[in-house]
């Protein structure tokens, strides 16, 4: 159904009321708390206010849900919300642009391609693989499967071929240390400019961090004025660095989260990125606590679960990361 915009309660009032200041904020809320339509709210506002807003959440399937509003189609932008790997493109484009001599545009690698780039490195790369992956396990889609997870893993979490060496050789796994040998060649593959989602928004929130030191570049990147994110705790770290990178450039970050309710940490979904997030802009996280939906006896099961989560390390949230090929020979 059709998302429509309620009569909002006092406390979601004040909210909307901060973003009248340029200054980010991070909302926390429990399911059915108000805080999809508190973004499309902000949307509105903030383009009434004459500012140059986005929206951004973590798939093309919220995009499209949020996107078939009526508040996002009385906005003047064709599809209002846009994904993390979209925004990413948006910089990279950029970049790639407004240059003395323009580079070649930048494209998204489909899954597809991305296994053949990694088939053809399991291949040609000789790397110090356990017994157990035998080469005819190399050769198989699983396997290919599972390398591809683990280099998009490393993507998210800003982890170089160097980095995963080092874990492999800290935590005595072999199989991160033979991974890592391919990862130092399949980084360099992307200088066709052809990336990974995952690398890709990772890259973004690199270029964003040095765009200056490149000489070649003719203007600084033109960035929204406001963006508004909804599901936050969906988005994989990458993502993070890539909103902090925009907010210490100018962008106000308005981000909406439920770290309670992650459903995407398989793919990379980073829990715990609104609390980064706060702290890196050094802006307030707001908690709401009414639910609209759930009953206080229902809100309160997840309670112990979610602060029992909530105790790793975020070294250790790292590590956790990385069992899917380690796993196999165990």
């Amino acid at each position: 159904s059709e998302l429509q915009l309620p009569a909002f309660s006092e406390a979601r009032k004040k909210i909307l009321s901060q973003l009248e200041s340029p200054n980010s904020l991070i909302v926390e809320g429990p399911a059915g708390s108000g805080k999809t339509v508190l973004a499309l709210a902000a949307m509105r506002q903030l383009h009434h206010q004459d500012h140059q807003v986005r929206g951004l959440v973590p798939s093309r399937a919220r995009a499209d849900y949020l996107n078939t509003s009526q508040t996002a189609r009385k906005l003047p932008i064709a599809r209002p919300f846009i994904t993390p790997t979209a925004l990413a493109f948006q910089i990279l484009k950029q970049y790639a642009a407004n240059r003395h001599r323009p580079l070649r545009e930048p494209e998204l690698l489909t899954g597809s391609e991305e296994e053949s780039r990694i088939r053809e490195l399991l291949e040609q790369v000789d790397a110090a693989w356990p017994d157990y992956v035998s080469s005819e396990v190399r050769q198989t889609d699983y396997f290919c499967a599972e390398v591809r997870t683990l280099f998009a893993t490393c993507a998210h979490w800003g982890i170089s071929a160097q980095d995963l060496d080092e874990l492999g050789r800290e935590r005595g796994v072999a199989e991160w240390c033979a991974a890592a040998t391919l990862l130092s060649q399949y980084e360099p593959s992307f200088k066709d400019n052809r990336w990974d989602a995952a690398r890709m928004q990772d890259r973004a929130a690199g270029l964003l961090r040095n765009w200056e030191q490149d000489a070649a570049l003719l203007e600084s990147p033109n960035l929204p004025d406001w963006l508004v994110v909804d599901d936050l705790q969906d988005c994989p770290a990458s993502t993070i660095r890539m909103l902090i990178e925009m907010g210490r450039r100018g962008t106000e970050i308005f981000a909406l989260a439920n770290p309670k309710v992650a459903v995407e940490s398989f793919r990379g979904g980073y829990p715990r990125g609104a609390t980064d997030l706060a702290a890196k802009l050094e802006c307030p996280l707001i908690t709401l606590e009414e639910s609209f939906r759930e009953t206080p006896g229902g809100l309160a099961l997840t309670d112990p679960l979610s602060q029992e989560a909530d105790t790793d390390s975020a070294r250790e949230q790292k590590f956790a990361q990385f069992s899917t090929i380690s796993a196999q020979g165990r």
